[in-house]
This record gives C-alpha cells, sequence and structure tokens, in this order.
C-alpha cells in the first residue's frame, strides 16, 4: 500500500500551499499579526530562493571586500562578519562586543 505524500517545507510546494502551510502552523491563539510576521519570513525567504536561483549571491569573501573601513571598523561587524572562520560560532566572550 502506497503511503500519499505528506506536503512538508519543499521545494515542490507551489507559493499558495506554502503560505496556506505557514498559517496552518500557528497556534490556535495567533494574532493578525503573528501571521503577517510568519508570511513576511516566507516572502524574505522566497526572494532569497530566487535571487539565489539567478545567481545572485556573493561569497564571504566578496561581502567582506564590499564593505567599507568605517563598517569594518565595527565591533559586532569584525566579530561576525569578518571572522576567519565563518563557521565557528561566536562564544559568550564574544558577546557582548567591546565598544570602549
Amino acid at each position: 500500500m502506497a503511503i500519499p505524500r505528506q506536503p512538508h517545507w519543499g521545494y515542490y510546494m507551489t507559493i499558495k500551499e506554502k503560505m496556506l502551510k505557514a498559517v496552518e502552523e500557528l497556534p490556535d491563539d495567533a494574532s493578525i499579526e503573528d501571521a503577517m510576521e510568519k508570511l513576511l519570513v516566507l516572502a524574505n525567504i522566497e526572494r532569497g530562493l530566487a535571487q539565489d536561483n539567478r545567481g545572485e549571491t556573493f561569497t564571504h569573501q566578496e561581502v567582506k571586500d564590499k564593505m567599507t573601513d568605517p563598517l569594518r571598523q565595527h565591533p559586532v561587524l569584525k566579530k561576525v562578519v569578518l571572522q576567519e572562520d565563518p563557521a565557528q560560532p561566536l562564544t559568550e566572550e564574544d558577546w557582548p562586543p567591546d565598544t570602549s
């Protein structure tokens, strides 16, 4: 017996299906603002995926190279964006950044 395919957050879903699933996943006491926030996150994800499909992305090094010098001096950006190994998570010692 074949098991019916359950929708999940995959590429085969239409935008309408993703929107309906996002709203259905909200708790019963969710507000309209909660739904709007969830749909806005979904819209931003879809926009990012479309940009990626069009090749409109930057490598980590390209982002570093495009940043202006004043931004490079920002304590948070130094820790997060300009770190040598971006896959390495920040530790408690890194936060809050020293702004003195």
